[in-house]
């Protein structure tokens, strides 16, 4: 259930788009804050809380991208991101993804739509307390962590975490893309490709932090938690 007001961080030195996301937001009734660069930005995340964080990629100061990486390694935050920019290639939003965005809209796009991934970025469950298993593998979703019997444990953040649990409470099933895309974004229509590259970034980083990928390809179908997965 999405909160009464969302509190929201614009961060875009383009001040004709600044003056239409604050005149279409604000007479929405969200709770808004804006930063025409990164160093304010810095400032604003670093004293406040905000429900959703819109940040532009090049800007002045620090790039949305490092702000990003600094959000989540520095102030050890776990506020969605969604990154706003004219670089549309596929590398470019691996790079956004790696520095811990959750979703990518490309310039110009239709501010409704920005409101609809914005609503659906908020709205991700707030995660129960209960502890889930599979194998030797535990995931507790109030605390986003995951843990082997052997003591290796890792904490995930962002859509990582949210795509860990979903496939730890669809075990042994697989989720398929469609599902994939309503998990993370609320629409059933995200493309593949975006979806293959949340996938690879979470084993990597499980292979890496835990030593096992845990998640497998269902060839053509979509993916499956496998607790043997190496």
């Amino acid at each position: 259930m999405l909160p009464e007001k969302l509190r929201i961080l614009f961060v875009e030195d383009n001040k004709a788009l600044l003056e239409s996301l604050a005149e279409f937001f604000v007479a929405s009734r969200y709770d808004v804050d804006f930063a025409a660069d990164g160093l304010t930005a810095l400032h604003l995340l670093a004293t406040q809380d905000y429900d959703v964080i819109v940040l532009d990629v090049m800007l002045p100061g620090v790039s949305g991208i490092t702000l990003c990486e600094r959000l989540r390694r520095e102030l050890r935050k776990t506020t969605p991101v969604l990154l706003l920019t004219a670089l549309d290639a596929i590398d470019d939003k691996q790079r956004g993804f790696g520095g811990g965005a959750d979703d990518y809209l490309t310039k110009p796009f239709d501010i409704r739509e920005l409101e609809l991934r914005i609503q659906a970025l908020a709205r991700r469950a707030h995660p129960a307390s209960d502890q889930l298993r599979a194998g030797d593998v535990s995931y507790v979703p109030g605390s986003l962590t995951v843990s082997l019997e052997d003591g290796r444990r890792l904490v995930l953040s962002g859509l990582s975490a949210t795509l860990f649990e979903g496939l730890m409470r669809a075990y042994p099933h697989f989720l398929g893309y469609e599902a994939i895309s309503e998990l993370l974004w609320g629409v059933s229509d995200k493309e593949e490709h975006t979806i293959r590259t949340h996938v690879y970034l979470l084993r990597k980083l499980l292979k890496k932090e835990l030593g096992r990928s845990l998640i497998k390809g269902i060839y053509g179908r979509g993916y499956q938690l496998d607790p043997e997965q190496e």
